[in-house]
């Protein structure tokens, strides 16, 4: 008896660790170079994405927006106008790392060309959230 309650532990001690891994939410990935963050993945969880459409920018940081000392959207200029892209209200809480967080303004800098891989949300398509951004121009299609 003693025997099959060690294993029924066991197989449970077992799936749990291995259920965290599969629920787990994937984390923001950032690349540096040179001491700055030249690209940052998986800023939006897929709640965050549900009827909403892909669409990539190009263009150069015009503006940011700051909200408790953090970037809270920024405004890029590209070929066909200014767009305002936020950033996930649960980026800092649940998705960044206090050092991304920290480095995220080398990447999001005023005056820089970036590429940003972003989400169009909401009824109006008003609401466009960054998904994944890249220093630099890459113009080909997001898709």
């Amino acid at each position: 008896m003693n025997r099959k309650i060690n294993v029924l532990l066991f197989l449970c001690i077992l799936f749990f660790c291995a259920s965290e891994k599969l629920f787990a939410q994937d984390k923001a990935e950032a690349r540096y170079q040179k001491g700055k963050m030249i690209e940052i993945s998986n800023l939006l969880s897929v709640e965050e994405t549900e009827d909403c459409t892909s669409k990539r920018y190009v263009g150069s940081v015009a503006a940011i927006q700051l909200k408790s000392g953090k970037i809270d959207s920024f405004t890029l200029k590209t070929g066909k106008g200014a767009v305002k892209i936020y950033l996930s209200p649960s980026l800092y809480s649940e998705r960044l790392n206090a050092n991304d967080a920290k480095n995220l303004t080398t990447l999001v800098a005023k005056g820089k060309t970036v590429t940003v891989d972003t989400y169009v949300c909401g009824a109006s398509g008003k609401i466009i959230l960054a998904m994944y951004i890249l220093a630099g121009s890459q113009p080909n299609i997001l898709g």
